[in-house]
C-alpha cells in the first residue's frame, strides 16, 4: 500500500492506493474540497473490497450487477465519513437488446456550477451530493434501469464506484448554464434506445434534492403507472401564502393577489410549488420536448424532504435536517 500527497486550495492533500483501488482519489485531490469553513486538510482513502470488510456483516443484494470495488472516505476535522462507499445495492442487469427499459432513471449532474461550485461532489451528510439520490434510486422497486448524465470525470467515477452505469460524458453543449434539462434527458433516453433497448417512461431526479426519499419515488412511479399517458410531478406546501406575496414597483409595496391581505385571512384551498425533486415522464411527452405536459399529476412532498440546493443557506438548511 502506498501513500501520496498534494496540496489543494485548503492545504495538503493525502491518500492512500493499493491495487485495484480507483482512480477516484486520485481526482479527489485535485479538486478544492467544497466545505464552507473547513480548514483542516482533507484526507482521501482507496481501498479494494477485502475479505474481512465482507465477515463484518451480510450483503443485501438488490438486481444484478457488477459489485463496486472501492471506498472512498473524506475526512475532515475528527469525523470520518463514507463518500463513494462499497454500495449494497448493485445496478439492474442491461437488459436484451429485445427487451423494454419499462422506467429509466437520469440523474442529471453537471460539474459547473455558480453558486456553490463543485455541489454534485461535495460532502453533505458524510457523503458526495450526488450518492445521496443515486442510493435512493437503487433501493427503489420500480425503477429498472439508472443512467448519471454528467461532464465531470469525477462524478462519474462516483457514481460507478456505486454500480450506476456512466456509459459516456456528456457532450459540452448539452453542459452549459443554457442547457435545457429536458435536452439532457432526451439526450440520455436516445443513447439508450441506439443501443436497441425501448424506453417507456423516464424518471428525472436532480442530484440537488438530498431529501427525497425510495418511497417518494416508488410513490410517483405508481401514480404515473396508473394513467401511463400523463406525467407526474412533485410538489410541496408553499410557505408563506401566496396571499402575502408581494412586489415593489416604483419603490411602491405591491401584493401580487391583487388585495391586501386581512388578518386571519386564511387560504381557501391549499397552494403547490414544484419542488424540483421528481418528474416522471412519458416517452410521447418527452418526445415533445417536455418534463411535465398536459394534465400533469401531482405527488405530493413534506417541506422537509423538498429541500432543492441552490444556494450556501439551502446547503446549511439540509445540513440541519440530515442531523
Amino acid at each position: 500500500m502506498n501513500r501520496r500527497s498534494g496540496t489543494s486550495g485548503t492545504g495538503s492533500v493525502s491518500w492512500i492506493s493499493s491495487p485495484g483501488s480507483s482512480s477516484i482519489a486520485r481526482r479527489l485531490a485535485q479538486v478544492e474540497p467544497q466545505v464552507g469553513a473547513v480548514e483542516d486538510p482533507a484526507v482521501f482513502v482507496v481501498e479494494p473490497a477485502d475479505e474481512e470488510s465482507e465477515a463484518n456483516g451480510p450483503v443485501s443484494h438488490v438486481g444484478v450487477g457488477h459489485r463496486s470495488d472501492s471506498v472512498v472516505i473524506l475526512k475532515y476535522r475528527r469525523t470520518i465519513a463514507t463518500a463513494a462507499r462499497r454500495v449494497s445495492h448493485m445496478s439492474p442487469a442491461p437488459p436484451a437488446a429485445s427487451s423494454p427499459i419499462n422506467v429509466l432513471a437520469v440523474i442529471p449532474a453537471r460539474k459547473g456550477s455558480k453558486r456553490l461550485p463543485g455541489k454534485n461532489w461535495r460532502p453533505l451528510g458524510g457523503k458526495p451530493l450526488i450518492l445521496w439520490t443515486i442510493e435512493a434510486a437503487t433501493r427503489s422497486a420500480r425503477i429498472t434501469k439508472i443512467l448519471v448524465s454528467t461532464d465531470a470525470p469525477l462524478i462519474a467515477d462516483l457514481a460507478r464506484s456505486a454500480g450506476i452505469d456512466v456509459p459516456f460524458l456528456r457532450p459540452s453543449t448539452l453542459a452549459t448554464d443554457s442547457a435545457k434539462t429536458v435536452d439532457v434527458v432526451r439526450h440520455s433516453v436516445d443513447f439508450v434506445e441506439t443501443k436497441g433497448t425501448r424506453v417507456s417512461s423516464v424518471v428525472t431526479l436532480q442530484p440537488t434534492s438530498p431529501l427525497r426519499s425510495t418511497a417518494d419515488i416508488d410513490a410517483s412511479i405508481n401514480l404515473h403507472l396508473q394513467d401511463p399517458t400523463r406525467s407526474v410531478v412533485s410538489v410541496a406546501p408553499v410557505h408563506p401564502s401566496p396571499g402575502l406575496w408581494m412586489f415593489i414597483e416604483k419603490e411602491n409595496l405591491l401584493p401580487v393577489s391583487g388585495s391586501w391581505p386581512k388578518a386571519g385571512d386564511r387560504p381557501a384551498r391549499e397552494v403547490y410549488a414544484l419542488n424540483g425533486a421528481i418528474f416522471v415522464t412519458p416517452r410521447k411527452i418527452l418526445e415533445a420536448g417536455d418534463l411535465v405536459g398536459p394534465d400533469p399529476r401531482a405527488y405530493i412532498m413534506p417541506r422537509e424532504r423538498s429541500i432543492d440546493i441552490d444556494d450556501e443557506l439551502d446547503w446549511r438548511i439540509a445540513e440541519a435536517l440530515i442531523r
